[in-house]
Parts: C-alpha cells; sequence; structure tokens
C-alpha cells in the first residue's frame, strides 16, 4: 500500500501543475491571458488600478480607470476635465453586493477611450462581448447610455 501511495502522490501533483498552466486567468476565467496576447481586450475593476495605482480611498475621482487586461494595447479608461470625473466609491453601503464601484452622476460624468483596433471594427474583429454591471438610478425615463461605438458620447 505504501509504494502505490508514492506514484499516486506524484500523478495527483503533476495533473494539479498540468491544470493550473492550462487555466483561464482572465475575469470570469473566460480569457487565455497571456503578456501582449489577451482574448481580452479591455479590464476595468473598480477593485483593481485606479489612477494608475490599487487600493485607492473611498470618493476618490476617477482621472485614469486603469485597464486590467493585458492586451499589447493599453486601454485605459479616461476623463482629463476634473468636473466631468466619476467618483470611486469603496465602502460597501455605497457599492453593489459590498463591492467597490466607480459612480457617475448621471449628468455631467463620463470616461473616454483612444480609439484603437481593439475597440472599433478597424481591427479583426466583426463581434463584442461586453459585460457591465451596474444599477440605475430612480429616473429611468431619459436616456441612460452605456456603450456607443462611432462618433463621440456624451458631446
Amino acid at each position: 500500500m505504501k509504494l502505490l501511495m508514492k506514484p499516486l502522490a506524484l500523478c495527483t501533483l503533476l495533473l494539479c501543475l498540468a491544470w493550473g498552466t492550462w487555466a483561464q486567468k482572465g475575469p470570469g476565467g473566460v480569457s487565455t491571458e497571456t503578456a501582449g496576447n489577451s482574448d481580452n481586450k479591455i479590464w476595468l475593476r473598480a477593485d483593481g488600478r485606479i489612477n494608475g495605482a490599487m487600493g485607492q480611498p473611498d470618493g476618490t475621482a476617477v482621472q485614469i480607470w486603469n485597464d486590467m487586461s493585458l492586451s499589447a494595447i493599453n486601454n485605459d479608461a479616461y476623463q482629463n476635465t476634473a468636473s466631468q470625473r466619476p467618483q470611486l466609491r469603496t465602502l460597501a453601503s455605497l457599492g453593489i453586493n459590498g463591492r467597490p464601484v466607480v459612480r457617475f452622476d448621471g449628468v455631467s460624468q463620463s470616461l473616454r477611450f483612444n480609439t484603437t483596433n481593439d475597440l472599433n471594427n478597424a481591427g479583426p474583429y466583426q463581434e463584442r462581448t461586453i459585460f457591465v454591471v451596474f444599477r440605475t438610478g430612480a429616473n429611468v425615463t431619459t436616456r441612460q447610455m452605456i456603450f456607443e461605438e462611432g462618433g463621440m458620447c456624451g458631446d
């Protein structure tokens, strides 16, 4: 029995190491993330890098929401106008399911992206899948923009 346990333990260890090597590393396991070659072209996380650093305090104005994907192209969202920057809310009572959020006022706050082949049809991508977690405000009778392709959104 003792002789059988060593090979069994070794096989189990090798199987676990091999599985970890092939595991998907993107959000929700949907992407094979390797530096410069990511299936996931943009990944914005409220608990990720904001203004170039992790762990920003509650109420931080979001000038740059850093892309956490490993795409070769950096797809940070940004807002250069101070009065139009959304706020990072890190307090559990202000988030969604106790998680941090980036909160927009619904009036003048917005973020922009640079034009890149990763995000526009100029690239080799004819289709995209976008996942957004959000909660609407009380007023849902007016236009609520999440994403617009082509042209300028919010101008």
